[in-house]
């Protein structure tokens, strides 16, 4: 037995320096990753918000994390029109973000909606503007409500206390992150062509019901519309 005595402490100390090193190199690859820098934003960035230097910091990634459409270099986002919303501290992918131009001449009006008038929409969906004709007397076709702008990009909801509801995806559920839900009319606001302003914004007097929205899966070539709104004679 004693002359094994030998072979036996060699193995315990070869064990002993095979543990010691794989410990170092465990604490030395946890201490010396290769690490990427990445441009992301500082806060939550809302849809078709031009973003400036100061909404934007560099954040460090494990090299391999970085999504294969990610922006790099702050260069890329600075100046850009977000087209959805972006996440604070998220990697910025660069198919949301878009030119200035991407919006061109087009201006943005609230208007009061309900669950019902809102049709569900979503921050970014394409709608159609519709004015309501008043519920007097029997319907008919002559009485039919009217599109008064087309192909309207929604690009903010807020409730009647103006807390956004972008985060819960849909006015219909009526909820929002950390904030009870939905108690009255809200206002949903609209990217739309500069001849249509004058139609669409009655719709932001106080308690018009008088506006409504038709979602649609795509936009569609767009047409003359009917001039249709308080003190507004139709063409």
């Amino acid at each position: 037995m004693r002359r094994f005595l030998p072979y036996i402490f060699v193995s315990i100390i070869a064990l002993g320096v095979a543990a010691g090193a794989w410990v170092y190199l465990q604490q030395y690859q946890a201490l010396n990753k290769e690490m990427v820098s990445l441009p992301v934003p500082v806060r939550d960035i809302e849809p078709y918000t031009t973003i400036t230097a100061n909404d934007i910091i560099m954040k460090s990634f494990l090299k391999g994390a970085e999504e294969s459409t990610a922006a790099t270099e702050v260069s890329e986002v600075v100046g850009r029109l977000a087209t959805g919303k972006l996440n604070r501290g998220w990697q910025i992918d660069k198919r949301s973000l878009a030119s200035k131009e991407f919006i061109g001449d087009q201006q943005v009006v609230g208007v009061n909606v309900d669950v019902a008038r809102a049709g569900d929409v979503k921050v970014g969906d394409v709608v159609d503007v519709y004015w309501l004709t008043p519920d007097q007397g029997n319907w008919s076709p002559a009485g039919a409500s009217h599109v008064i702008a087309q192909n309207a990009r929604v690009i903010r909801i807020v409730d009647d206390r103006g807390v956004s509801t972008n985060e819960a995806g849909s006015i219909a559920q009526g909820t929002i992150a950390s904030v009870s839900a939905i108690k009255g009319p809200s206002v949903v606001y609209l990217m739309i062509e500069p001849k249509d302003v004058s139609k669409v914004i009655s719709g932001a007097a106080p308690k018009n019901t008088s506006i409504a929205l038709a979602k649609k899966t795509k936009p569609t070539k767009t047409k003359e519309v009917i001039q249709h709104a308080e003190g507004v004679e139709e063409e």
